[in-house]
């Protein structure tokens, strides 16, 4: 391939950090990129300041660069290969800058400005903010167990303070009717004596009978 035959066809020196070939912005011409896009540079049309996606493409670096607490080797690599470096400085024009904000793979905010300059893209100020932690699964579960076990005491003590004022009354309804009740035997019409008089008619007669004779 080529003019002189002398050009391979394999892409992988045209193929960018990403994944994509040239950056999807040009095409893989005898093992070199060629930016097809207006605005697009670099020796894998990774640099474009007027493209749409221009802060998506050092996200690597900075998150690398915002999660580690002390400037590592795995971020330089990663860092180099987007061809960006990280600047802490505020010395820089703005007009050139980028303003951009992206969402990190941990729902966090990354803010940064970036310049693109002929050595590669400049990072600077990178900050994270707004990372909402995640809930605290024992915390909760404790919450839920207090809920359920206060609403149980409180439905147990209005249940026995219900039942306690149903027991009044009825103690209250009985003392009544008792106190009404008369169970003495000379003011009760069912009340009969056990013991019955019986006069006996021949008794008297048959005495007379006997003095008579004599």
């Amino acid at each position: 391939m080529g003019e002189f035959c002398n050009c391979s066809t394999s892409n992988r020196s045209c193929v960018a950090p990403d994944g994509s070939v040239c950056s999807g912005r040009g095409k893989c011409v005898c093992g070199k990129c060629e930016c097809t896009v207006p605005g697009a540079s670099g020796e894998r049309c990774q640099r474009c300041p007027t493209c749409g996606d221009i802060c998506s493409l050092p996200r690597p670096c900075v998150e690398c660069y915002l999660k580690a607490k002390d400037p590592s080797d795995e971020c330089a690599v990663k860092c180099n290969s987007l061809h960006a470096t990280v600047s802490n400085s505020t010395d820089f024009e703005e007009s050139r800058a980028a303003l951009c904000t992206l969402q990190s793979e941990d729902n966090c905010l990354l803010s940064f400005s970036l310049v693109d300059s002929d050595y590669g893209s400049i990072i600077y100020n990178p900050k994270v903010y707004d990372c909402h932690e995640p809930p605290n699964a024992p915390l909760i579960a404790l919450g839920v167990c207090m809920s359920v076990l206060i609403i149980g005491i409180t439905l147990l003590v209005i249940w026995k303070f219900l039942v306690s004022v149903h027991d009044r009354k009825e103690v209250a309804k009985f003392e009544a009717e008792k106190a009404k009740a008369k169970w003495q035997s000379g003011t009760n019409p069912l009340f009969k004596s056990s013991t019955s008089t019986f006069k006996n008619v021949t008794y008297k007669s048959t005495g007379q009978q006997k003095s008579d004779i004599s």
